[in-house]
C-alpha cells in the first residue's frame, strides 16, 4: 500500500481533478489519501468533505486541517503522525494523472533494491515538459552550482527513458516511508528546495533516485499559492542560506556532485 499526501488550499477544481485522476488510473495499488488543508474556507472544507464522501465511499481518504502553511512542516507532520504504509507519495493538488503512474512507480520500487525516490514525466497544460527529473549544474572551475528541472518547456515526446537522476520534485514523488522518517524535509526552507535536499541526502547514502519517463501526469504548478517577486526572492534566500551550505558541508559531497553536469 501507499499513503498519498496532498497539501491544498482552495482551488477546489484542481484538487477534485487530482483526486478523480488517482481513482481512475490506479488499479493494482491499494492506497490511503491524506489531504492536508492549509487554509480553505469553512464552505470549501464542507465541499471537500462532500466530494470525498461521494467519490471514495470506501473511506480511504482523510482530511487533516492546518492553520499554517509550510510545505516541509505540513508534509513531515502528516507522515510522522498518520502514514503507516511502506511507501509515501507526495502529490501536489494541481497534479492530474494521465496513465497508470502510481501502479508502475510502486511496481518499479518493489522490483528494485536501494531506491531513494521515484518520479515521472510531468507536463504543463500546454503539453510541454514541466519536469523530467532534477538537475545539478557545476561550472568547470568547480565554482558556481545551480539547479533546474530537466527538460523544462521542451517537447513532451522527449525524456521517455527510465534512468537515475539527481532528484525528483516533491510535487509528485514516491519514496519509502522508512527513508523519509529518517531524513524528512528540512523545515528551514521558506519557499522550496527541501525536496531536492531530501533526494540528495539519499544519494549521499548510496541510494538511487529514478525518473520514469514512460508514465506521466499533468502538473499545472503554482496554481494554489502563485509565484511572484517575493517567492523568487525567498527561493534565492533558501538557495544561498540553506541549500548551498547543505552541499558544502555534506560528508558525502563527492557522491552528490557526481550527478552534477559540468558546463
Amino acid at each position: 500500500m501507499v499513503d498519498i499526501v496532498i497539501l491544498t488550499k482552495s482551488k477546489l477544481s484542481y484538487l477534485f481533478n487530482c483526486l478523480e485522476s488517482i481513482k481512475k488510473t490506479t488499479y493494482d495499488t491499494k492506497y490511503h489519501i491524506y489531504i492536508g488543508d492549509t487554509g480553505s474556507t469553512s464552505e470549501e472544507l464542507q465541499r471537500i468533505s462532500k466530494f470525498v464522501r461521494d467519490t471514495f465511499p470506501d473511506k480511504n481518504v482523510s482530511l487533516i486541517k492546518f492553520d499554517y502553511y509550510n510545505f516541509a512542516a505540513n508534509n513531515n507532520y502528516i507522515v510522522e503522525n498518520y502514514c503507516t504504509n511502506k511507501y509515501v507519495l507526495f502529490c501536489n493538488n494541481d497534479i492530474k494523472i494521465i496513465d497508470e503512474c502510481i501502479d508502475k512507480m510502486v511496481k518499479y520500487a518493489e522490483d528494485n533494491d536501494n531506491i531513494g525516490t521515484i518520479g515521472c514525466k510531468l507536463i504543463f497544460g500546454d503539453q510541454t515538459i514541466q519536469h523530467a527529473g532534477q538537475c545539478l549544474f557545476l561550472n568547470q572551475d568547480g565554482g558556481n552550482l545551480w539547479v533546474s528541472h530537466r527538460g523544462l518547456r521542451e517537447n513532451n515526446s522527449m525524456y521517455n527513458n527510465i534512468e537515475p537522476v539527481a532528484g525528483n520534485t516533491g510535487g509528485f514523488m514516491l519514496t519509502l516511508r522508512d527513508n523519509f522518517t529518517k531524513y524528512k524535509f528540512n523545515e528551514r526552507y521558506i519557499e522550496c528546495l527541501e525536496d531536492l535536499e531530501y533526494n540528495l541526502s539519499l544519494i549521499g547514502e548510496g541510494k538511487e533516485n529514478i525518473y520514469m519517463g514512460n508514465v506521466s501526469a499533468y502538473h499545472y504548478e503554482n496554481v494554489t499559492r502563485g509565484r511572484n517577486e517575493q517567492s523568487d526572492e525567498r527561493f534565492r534566500v533558501d538557495y544561498a542560506n540553506t541549500f548551498l551550505p547543505f552541499i558544502k558541508n555534506h560528508k558525502n559531497k563527492n557522491k552528490i556532485l557526481k550527478y552534477a553536469l559540468v558546463i
